[in-house]
């Protein structure tokens, strides 16, 4: 598969699991505290099962020029302690949550992936 294949493909699943963060905190907002941690559970399989390689960060890399290795170890991190019930930094998580989601959202449109993969 071409770097850019690997990279766009893997973006689009980190995409997919910050957007599964702020919907877990949305619910949690909401006082759905059963929503959330239903979310929270599936995005820590879902990281459990995901194997982010050296190969897929590296093609991120290489096509965009920008390391996501800051993103997967947050995204681990967030997951961790929502699992514990730590919302001392909610807000704060919600606005890097999504200050991310929107620019990895736009990484993807400027090279037309998002575009046609959605």
């Amino acid at each position: 598969m071409s770097i850019r294949k690997v990279a766009n493909s893997t973006l689009l699943k980190i995409s997919s699991i910050y957007l599964g963060l702020l919907e877990a905190i949305t619910e949690r907002e909401k006082g759905d505290e059963g929503k959330s941690n239903e979310k929270i559970n599936s995005l820590n399989q879902l990281l459990q099962r995901e194997n982010f390689t050296y190969h897929d960060l590296k093609s991120i890399s290489i096509e965009y020029s920008v390391d996501p290795q800051q993103w997967i170890t947050e995204m681990k991190r967030f997951v961790k302690r929502s699992i514990s019930g730590d919302t001392s930094s909610l807000n704060e998580d919600k606005e890097y949550i999504l200050s991310t989601t929107l620019y990895i959202r736009r990484l993807l449109s400027s090279k037309e992936v998002f575009k046609k993969a959605f």
